[in-house]
């Protein structure tokens, strides 16, 4: 049997915490104050979240935290009216317990701490998994069913699944893959999703748009994958200036352009001048290999890494065994209760 021991600074309030853990002596006599009669609907509310893959406040999931699930299921009184309360959920939602906030907030779901007025205990909420609990509510609610608590694993693709797969989609997926940073992954996994989305941001201005873009952290290795709708373009690429009545912007542009090697222009359309300039990288894949990643704005740690090197995979040579089920699930995403619908055939 482990045992942590966590210390914390004894306050008189949670308004005068010094640490995150010094709440958590006042989370708890609020809990034992409000719990009696409510043990069994918690139980349940935190399995069906737990099943619906939208329990957990850590980085990764984004869902509900345990002591929100508490919270929730003692304000509504029960497993039942919580699922009844949130199916009619919409963004923004605020509740506050105690009637005692004292900051807005801007999150999703807005659940003012009872022992605190200036905490959303909903902040780790994401949009998404907000919206997959009201989706599992509401599923429940019309036909309820012992799956809704226990959720099956998603089942792991082939090799070569994965590459038919892929070939019938008729996308083109890129993995890059690194070493792990050496941090926990409430401080790697937002790195690993800004990275990705900066380097969305670069594939889009090059010419590569993506269908859906993931990340995943493993032990070892890290994965950033890009499903884009084209892995090569042409050379030429069309480059829109300013509008020629902005005279200062607009003459800039011509000096810039007018002895450069260039296709056409710059020349005037619609009122704005356009040239159309060589492209430095004409393959996605190329793109990806070159130090142009490294210009992008990265994730402190997820750059510390990649500077020691990264690999990127084309295609059916993406498949990894040690993502085999971070890339079944990418092919396979859909909604908690979609997944739950097909598994029983309703």
């Amino acid at each position: 049997l482990d045992i942590d021991l966590v210390p914390c600074y004894a306050v008189a309030s949670a308004t005068e915490i010094k640490s995150a853990v010094d709440r958590t002596p006042f989370h708890t006599r609020y809990i034992r104050a409000h719990i009696d009669g409510y043990v069994d609907d918690i139980l349940l509310a935190k399995q069906f979240a737990k099943a619906g893959g939208v329990y957990g406040s850590d980085h990764m999931t984004g869902g509900f935290s345990g002591y929100l699930c508490e919270i929730l299921t003692i304000y509504y009184g029960g497993f039942r009216p919580f699922l009844e309360a949130a199916a009619r959920w919409v963004l923004g939602e605020v509740i506050d317990i105690e009637h005692h906030g004292t900051k807005e907030f801007d999150e999703p779901l807005v659940v003012i701490d009872p022992v605190d007025p200036e905490r959303n205990v909903a902040a780790a909420l994401t949009v998404s998994r907000m919206f997959e609990f009201v989706e599992l509510a509401r599923g429940y609610l019309k036909e309820p069913s012992d799956m809704f608590f226990c959720r099956p694993p998603p089942p792991l693709l082939s090799r070569e699944v994965f590459a038919r797969l892929l070939a019938a989609r008729g996308t083109y997926l890129f993995t890059i893959t690194f070493a792990t940073p050496g941090y926990t992954a409430d401080t790697v996994v937002p790195q690993l999703r800004k990275s990705a989305g900066s380097i969305l941001e670069l594939l889009d201005r090059s010419g590569f748009p993506a269908n859906r873009i993931d990340t995943c952290m493993q032990k070892d290795h890290c994965m950033l994958l890009f499903e884009l709708m084209a892995e090569e373009v042409p050379v030429v690429r069309r480059h829109i200036g300013p509008p020629v009545w902005s005279p200062e912007n607009a003459m800039k542009f011509v000096d810039k352009y007018v002895h450069d090697g260039v296709f056409a222009g710059p020349y005037i359309e619609d009122g704005r001048y356009v040239v159309e300039l060589p492209r430095t990288f004409t393959r996605a894949v190329d793109l990806l290999r070159s130090g142009e990643i490294l210009e992008v704005s990265l994730g402190r740690h997820v750059r510390r890494s990649m500077e020691n090197g990264w690999t990127v995979n084309a295609g059916a040579e993406c498949w990894d065994e040690e993502f085999a089920g971070f890339l079944s699930e990418f092919f396979g995403r859909s909604s908690p209760l979609v997944r739950i619908r097909r598994v029983t055939g309703t």
